[in-house]
Parts: structure tokens; C-alpha cells; sequence
């Protein structure tokens, strides 16, 4: 995959766009992707967040060479602490990108031509909405099964496995 797109784009020309956990070498998940491609394939990270990432932690880890920080989206309160949640990203029920989504997805990104297309390496509800607005909006989506770390909620492939293995068809 990665030869491919250098051949496509050429190498250096393209960036991969991650906004998800901190790399811990300990715990494996889909922040060992990022780190493996800049590690070893020299492919800049950009980093997409919400801006409480950098207002109360301090930004994203030093794996990343460029972030962008966008508005935090919050959700009401829907549990019994009466505390807002953050919308991490994904699609709200009208349609719309929240959280990081916004940022990569949003119409910047799209209205420019600067978002070629996404690939989708596993992912639960929130990557599953993100390949669903992608795909609406015409962009390619390429799926790379990966086993779910939080399979006890989205399963041993996750959320999008399904929906993703169902375009292959």
C-alpha cells in the first residue's frame, strides 16, 4: 500500500492524517500504524484533534509532524453525572462531521481537493461513520481489517469490518 501511493503521489507527497489514541509501545492499536509508517517509511503524520486535546492535555505526542486543532463538539449530557461528553468525531444525525472529523473531512479539506481518499485500518463506530460520510462524498475508501482492541463492544473486527467487507462484495 505504501509503495503504491508513493508511486501515485510521490514519496513525500502525501501525508497520513491519524487522530486517534497516543502511541504506547505497550498497548497495540491503531496508533502502532501511524508510528510504524513514520518510523519506518518516513510518511509525515498530521494529527487532527479536537482543540481540549490542546487547551487540557498539552497537544497530541511527539509523534506527529503537523496538528491541527478544530472546536470541540459536546454532546448533552446522557448519563446520570449530568456531565457533557465529547464528540470525538464521526457524523452527527443530521449529517454533518463533528469533532475531528470536521477537520479532515470537513469542506476545506474537500471543497479544496486536498483529501484523496481514506483508508480505513479496522475501527469501531466512529471510523465506521467516517467511511460512510466519505464514500458519500465521493471519496475512495480502502479497509485493512485489524482485531478491535475494545472487541467486547464492537466486536472482534470492529464496527466497520461488516459494513466494509460489504463493498468488497
Amino acid at each position: 500500500m505504501i509503495r503504491a501511493l508513493n508511486k501515485k503521489h510521490g514519496k513525500g507527497n502525501w501525508v497520513a492524517v491519524f487522530g486517534g489514541d497516543d502511541y504506547d509501545p505497550k498497548n497495540p492499536d491503531v496508533a502502532h500504524v501511524r508510528h510504524y509508517l513514520r518510523t519506518r517509511h518516513k510518511v509525515p503524520i498530521f494529527a487532527v484533534q479536537s482543540d481540549i486535546v490542546d487547551k487540557k492535555w498539552g497537544g497530541v505526542d511527539s509523534g506527529f509532524d503537523y496538528a491541527m486543532y478544530v472546536p470541540t463538539d459536546m454532546k448533552p449530557a446522557s448519563d446520570p453525572s449530568g456531565k457533557p461528553q465529547i464528540l470525538w468525531g464521526g457524523v452527527a444525525k443530521g449529517g454533518k462531521p463533528v469533532g475531528a472529523t470536521k477537520g479532515y473531512l470537513g469542506s476545506t479539506f474537500l471543497n479544496e481537493g486536498k483529501m484523496k481518499g481514506v483508508i480505513a485500518v479496522g475501527g469501531g463506530p466512529i471510523a465506521l461513520a467516517e467511511a460512510q460520510y466519505a464514500r458519500k462524498q465521493g471519496l475512495p475508501v480502502t479497509y485493512l481489517r485489524a482485531e478491535a482492541r475494545n472487541a467486547e463492544a464492537n466486536g472482534r473486527w470492529g464496527s466497520l469490518d461488516s459494513w466494509a467487507r460489504g463493498l468488497a462484495r
